[in-house]
């Protein structure tokens, strides 16, 4: 299946020592320094990665071989996604951001998105081919997502349990309506359903990439 390849803190430290006053001038006790225990910290578990469609264009019809076409996007049913750090509040436990950059180290992904981040709105992205072969076409984004369940432990503190959802990156893609759909074993699984979920709401009926996506020979 010809895919296009996805697109492409600052931190405050208080000595050990220091003192914070109030209005009245009493001091008051400084915030506990949270301590990094490095990466093998972690325990993670409920690993799961998807890849969703999140932006289609219109139906792309072009009339005449070597004729072109510049397609624009919009959120599918307003589906957004934002990168989040659920657990991490906690004085002495984990930074969200090196909660993320481990789950990347995990996975061997970078970068993912960060804490409070969102992936690219498809409102932003375009596709174009200057030199298309004449027939209907369908234009998406799509976002590989990750969530995951983690345990942190760091010293004598009770551990820190908490959950990540992130995402690395945004995809797009545009395929012919005349081809069907294969899943190929070398792809994230998700892709083939992703492309057809796309082309169900872009081709003409009865179209080859319409029907059910065909398993590699």
């Amino acid at each position: 299946m010809k895919r296009i390849l996805p697109l492409g803190a600052a931190l405050l430290a208080l000595s050990a020592g220091a003192t914070a006053c109030t209005s009245s001038g009493s001091p008051e006790e400084a915030a506990p320094q949270r301590q990094s225990c490095g990466k093998d910290a972690y325990t993670w578990s409920s690993v799961q990665r998807r890849t969703e469609l999140s932006g289609l264009a219109k139906p792309i019809h072009v009339t005449k071989d070597g004729r072109g076409y510049n397609a624009t996007f919009e959120p599918v049913d307003g589906r957004s996604h934002k990168a989040s750090v659920l657990g991490a509040s906690a004085a002495r436990g984990p930074r969200p951001a090196d909660t993320v950059k481990a789950l990347g180290r995990l996975l061997d992904v970078s970068p993912l998105g960060r804490p409070g981040e969102k992936a690219t709105d498809p409102g932003r992205l375009t596709l174009s081919d200057t030199r298309a072969a004449a027939g209907h076409y369908f234009a998406y984004v799509y976002v590989p997502l990750v969530d995951a369940d983690y345990t942190y432990r760091c010293g004598s503190a009770a551990p820190a349990e908490g959950h990540v959802s992130t995402w690395s990156g945004t995809g797009t893609a545009a395929l012919p309506c005349s081809e069907r759909i294969e899943r190929n074993p070398a792809d994230d699984p998700d892709l083939a359903d992703v492309a057809h979920e796309a082309a169900l709401a872009r081709c003409p009926a009865g179209s080859p990439a319409a029907a059910e996506p065909a398993e590699a020979a």
